[in-house]
């Protein structure tokens, strides 16, 4: 089980998320490359194909930044990118 560090709502959000992907099956054979994710959301009847990049400030100076994280999400295609622009 992963750890999010001290803030017991992050736990309990982890926990909760990785009981919803156990049964996902994970290819450990031949591991990605990539240092992004691609998720996929279905909204309606469309599905939005998103890439998604998370950047964390490890070792940052400041106590308040230890915990930071960004994520950044972009559209892949025309599809996703009309529905962030017009949504």
């Amino acid at each position: 089980m992963a750890d999010s560090g001290p803030d017991e709502r992050l736990q309990e959000l982890l926990e909760r998320a990785e009981t919803y992907m156990k049964d996902v099956p994970v290819n450990t054979e031949t591991p990605g490359s990539e240092l992004v994710a691609c998720p996929h959301f279905r909204i309606g009847d469309q599905v939005i194909k998103t890439m998604s990049m998370v950047a964390r400030f490890g070792t940052a100076r400041e106590v308040t930044f230890d915990e930071l994280r960004v994520e950044l999400v972009f559209p892949i295609d025309e599809e996703g990118e009309a529905f962030f622009r017009h949504g």
